[in-house]
């Protein structure tokens, strides 16, 4: 039930392709719905938005004919919606899965998208304290045991417990972070969850740590589970991180990457997050290209975030 990385995104190519191929060789009904299934996968990988989401059409139209893959079916849509903007047809897909008792493994996948999808950058993290906690101390001597614990600090940290955060980020210590390079597939999770952490507690330390781990991935996205749940790109993370560590020349950078791709990919809700750090990074910078940029970035950043109430990210990055 833990947040579930795909792993290091050039293998999940890797492996979504072998996949692939392998299923689009089955001629039976089942195989091609799992055929349209994993090639929406790899779609979502390889950021080719428009051939992944007629996939996932598809796969969806097939479903209503194929209980047995509907759970699976539902939940990736309800994960797409979570990633283009329509949050309240996410969750009331989600709410219909729960009411139809989808098995208890699909309504953890489904659960995690919702909390670090959605709530998390609502800062609204809070409302899940009491889950949080279990699965953090069920996933002791677990690989995935740090990135549960980030999470529950995340929490914590959203619920107003700033001081008892601080206190167990100086016990954990930065130089720990550095065996954290061997977590494998969790690392990027890790990084991307400490990322808004280290935003809650404006903790410039930190994000400097995270920059050193993160940076070998520019250019990748943060998958977290097989149902397509996603955390956004690495450069939106390395470019909020940079900010935050004072390296404005280098957040623009970063950002302006994950521009590109967050609009290639409709990731409404990570766009409008980055639009608003690079309305940052710029006016840091005094505007090299003008305050007019800067001010629409600003401006279609924050409607977006006070549409979907994205409290977390708005006290992150518009001005006080």
């Amino acid at each position: 039930h833990a947040v579930q990385s795909v792993g290091h995104q050039l293998i999940a190519r890797q492996q979504a392709a072998a996949a692939l191929a392998t299923f689009q060789e089955a001629a039976s009904q089942r195989g091609m719905a799992y055929a349209g299934l994993v090639q929406g996968w790899t779609g979502l990988l390889t950021v080719s938005t428009a051939e992944a989401e007629a996939d996932r059409s598809r796969h969806y139209a097939m479903s209503e004919t194929l209980p047995q893959i509907r759970v699976i079916s539902k939940s990736m849509r309800a994960t797409s919606w979570f990633m283009t903007g329509d949050w309240q047809d996410g969750e009331e897909l989600a709410r219909e899965l729960e009411s139809e008792g989808m098995p208890r493994g699909a309504s953890l996948l489904l659960e995690d998208a919702l909390r670090f999808m959605v709530r998390a950058q609502q800062g609204a993290l809070a409302e899940h304290l009491g889950r949080l906690e279990l699965f953090e101390a069920g996933a002791r001597g677990w690989e995935m045991w740090p990135t549960w614990r980030l999470g529950l600090m995340l929490a914590k940290a959203q619920a107003g417990q700033l001081d008892e955060v601080r206190e167990m980020v100086a016990e954990m210590g930065y130089e720990g972070l550095d065996d954290t390079r061997d977590f494998n597939n969790t690392l990027l999770p890790f990084c991307a969850v400490g990322n808004l952490l280290a935003g809650e507690l404006h903790d410039r330390k930190g994000a400097a740590k995270l920059v050193e781990l993160l940076e070998p991935f520019s250019g990748e996205w943060i998958i977290i589970a097989r149902i397509g749940s996603t955390l956004g790109p690495v450069d939106m993370h390395l470019g909020e991180l940079h900010l935050l560590a004072g390296n404005h020349r280098e957040a623009a950078t970063a950002l302006e990457r994950s521009l590109v791709t967050c609009e290639a990919m409709e990731a409404v809700p990570y766009l409008a997050r980055t639009r608003l750090a690079l309305a940052s990074a710029f006016e840091a910078m005094d505007d090299p290209d003008g305050s007019e940029r800067r001010l629409k970035l600003r401006h279609e950043g924050e409607e977006v975030a006070r549409r979907l109430d994205m409290q977390a990210i708005l006290a992150r990055h518009l001005p006080s």
